[in-house]
This record gives structure tokens, sequence and C-alpha cells, in this order.
């Protein structure tokens, strides 16, 4: 009598002769039972949900430390912190100016003035103060 091969082993769910529900379907089952899942947390960890005392009922948003929701959002400073820095960022914010746009120059007008201005003083490359002098000229209204 010539061996057949089976496609899948006596019992498997995927085996052309398994019977749900037969001994062979169940003792497969039973002995490829997937414990990793069965619990959330192992027994006593304090995230478990049997644990007493467990942590599963404090709520976590973004950024802040669940267990000390007193601190700042994000930064973690305590609230003498976090005003001493709010009042920094107040003086700093008062005196602070904006920068005026600068006026665009044209590439090849900068360029030609650049060189009309190394031709001038007989040099191969302006420093960086001659360099900004010229760019200031043409950006003059």
């Amino acid at each position: 009598m010539p061996q057949v091969e089976r496609d899948f082993p006596v019992g498997h769910p995927s085996a052309v002769d398994t019977v749900p529900g037969s001994a062979d379907h169940l003792a497969w089952i039973e002995q490829h039972k997937f414990l990793e899942n069965a619990r959330d947390f192992p027994p006593g960890h304090p995230k478990a949900v049997d644990t007493p005392g467990n942590t599963n009922h404090i709520p976590v948003r973004a950024g802040v430390d669940p267990l000390n929701t007193h601190l700042e959002e994000f930064t973690g400073r305590n609230p003498a912190k976090a005003a001493a820095v709010a009042e920094f960022a107040a003086a700093a914010s008062a005196h602070a100016k904006e920068s005026p746009a600068l006026i665009p120059v044209d590439a090849a007008v900068a360029n030609a003035a650049l060189a009309a201005k190394r031709a001038e003083l007989k040099v191969d490359a302006l420093t960086a103060e001659q360099h900004t002098e010229v760019l200031a000229g043409l950006q003059k209204p």
C-alpha cells in the first residue's frame, strides 16, 4: 500500500479529515493552546487587573506623568519653575523686535556689484564685512 503524505497533522483544523469537535480535533487544540496572551500581566504585577492597588484606573494622557499630575505637561516642571519660565518668556517677548524684511536682489546684479568691488580693491576675495557692505548698498530702497 502506498504511503499518503498528509497535508496537516491529525486533528489540525485545516486537515482534510478533521471533524470539528472530534476527540482528535480537541486534543490538537489543547496541545497547541497559545497561553502568552491569556492574561494581561502576570499575577502580582502592578498593572494586572486582579492585583490590589493596580494602576489601570489612572488615565494616561500625552505629556503627563500619570503619577505626578501636578507637574507641567511635557516639560515636567513643578508649578514654581513653570511660573518662573513663563515670566522670563514674557519679559523676553516684550523686548523682542521684528526683523525687517530684506529687499530681494537679483543674483546677476549682486554678482556684478561684488565683481566691481573686487576689481576696485584689486583683490581675489572680499572680506565678510566688505561683502555685507556691497549687499547692503544694493538693498537700500
